[in-house]
């Protein structure tokens, strides 16, 4: 889909067809007149796409005061790869895709798509919390309210500890703060939860590795190429990391009802915003202007800076993490339904782990998405350039031609980018 909000992006068409792809829309989608730039809302017609799956000539149209975004292809391909990265759109989607797949998935066909369905579900934050908890490298979390009993009785054991409240679906760090574990906030908050849908209480990783002053997290990929068997592979090329844009600290006048998201958080989101405006596009030490830096850089600076630092055990902690997430991914229950409906080459998807490094350089995981904003980055942030437009386009640009070359779909052409050096495939025979 054209929409950055519906779609991947202008940026992985611009890709596709670099490489020889034809880009095509399975549905028609419209929108009201008067938009400008991006609509706020739009109206997909997914019946359409089930009437191509099906061989039906299923036509949907802009009504009076709606304007046509894009229109559907008249047929269907013979070999295509489906991208979709809406939560909702794309399951169904993807469903549709499986259960029609006898029908049009014959002999010199080839189709592949790029969302494995359930995929989402598992990762909410309350499942994902339950699925690692005994993992050493996921903080102990709890789930409100069912496990408030739980919560309470690690917090009188730990003496003094910090701790991290979360929704339980949300992202970009949206309703998060940082607890002291003696403040009658925090406590309310607690008993509150009773009331409230479900929420993550986690312990707060209160001894993080710095770059300069600043908290960061790595934000790497993790691709799954196929569930049965399970195949799965991390970049190890070109990621992020994303800091935060006022120095560290515990103090209490940036915990509890004082939280300070500039100090905690790493999302751009929290970052740059207008109340942090120079904090964010101050040129800082080590990160300059923004709040990125790659993770080359990264490494070159816990190399002269770190004596504990060894990249080859750093790539191996995140490697063993990847692992245990593309097995968590394949075996949850909203994805296990599909497994047997789908052949190993059909279904694939890019996942974005956040992780985090302690002081020691253990590698921690914060969580994992599969909707990890590959698209265009912004060209302006608070009406200035966006300083770490270069940075993080090249790291897109990267992501989706390493994951083109190692799917294989267009071997058949020769590619000038992408490649499979640039991965770390998972040994899952161990």
């Amino acid at each position: 889909m054209p929409l950055e909000e519906y779609g991947w992006g202008k940026l992985l068409d611009r890709i596709l067809e670099s490489r020889g792809w034809k880009v095509l829309r399975p549905c028609t989608v419209v929108a009201d007149k008067g938009f400008k730039g991006e609509p706020d809302e739009i109206s997909m017609f997914l019946d359409e796409f089930e009437g191509l799956l099906q061989g039906q000539n299923i036509l949907g149209a802009a009504e009076e005061g709606q304007v046509e975004i894009c229109k559907r292809t008249p047929t269907f391909p013979s070999h295509a790869v489906m991208f979709m990265n809406s939560v909702l759109e794309r399951d169904d989607i993807a469903k549709l895709f499986l259960a029609n797949k006898k029908r049009f998935c014959k002999p010199g066909t080839a189709y592949s798509f790029a969302a494995i369905p359930g995929s989402e579900t598992s990762l909410f934050k309350c499942n994902f919390s339950r699925a690692f908890r005994n993992d050493d490298w996921y903080p102990t979390a709890y789930s409100l309210p069912h496990e408030e009993h739980l919560l309470m009785k690690d917090i009188k054991a730990s003496g003094t500890s910090y701790w991290i409240a979360k929704p339980n679906d949300e992202f970009g760090g949206t309703g998060i703060t940082v607890w002291s574990h003696d403040d009658p906030g925090f406590h309310k908050l607690i008993r509150d939860a009773r009331k409230q849908p479900r929420s993550i209480v986690q312990r707060y990783l209160h001894d993080p590795m710095l770059l300069g002053k600043f908290k960061f997290h790595m934000r790497i990929h993790l691709v799954i190429t196929s569930l049965s068997p399970l195949r799965a592979f991390v970049h190890a090329h070109n990621g992020q990391a994303l800091c935060a844009t006022r120095p560290f600290t515990l103090s209490k006048k940036t915990l509890n009802a004082s939280f300070d998201r500039a100090v905690h958080l790493t999302n751009q989101c929290f970052n740059a915003n207008p109340k942090n405006k120079d904090n964010f596009l101050r040129k800082k030490p080590l990160i300059g202007k923004g709040q990125q830096i790659t993770i080359p850089q990264l490494e070159a600076y816990l190399q002269k800076n770190h004596k504990g630092f060894n990249k080859k055990e750093l790539w191996k902690q995140i490697v063993h993490i990847g692992k245990r997430q593309a097995e968590y991914i394949a075996n949850a229950r909203t994805v296990r339904p599909h497994i047997g409906k789908v052949d190993s080459n059909q279904l694939f998807e890019v996942f974005g782990m956040d992780l985090m490094l302690d002081k020691n350089c253990k590698v921690w995981m914060c969580e994992t998405n599969n909707s990890p904003g590959l698209s265009y980055p912004a060209t302006t942030i608070l009406g200035a350039p966006n300083p770490d437009y270069g940075k993080e386009l090249t790291m897109c640009k990267h992501v989706h031609h390493d994951t083109l070359t190692l799917l294989g779909l267009d071997a058949g052409k020769k590619q000038k980018k992408g490649s499979l050096s640039h991965w770390y495939e998972i040994d899952f025979s161990a």
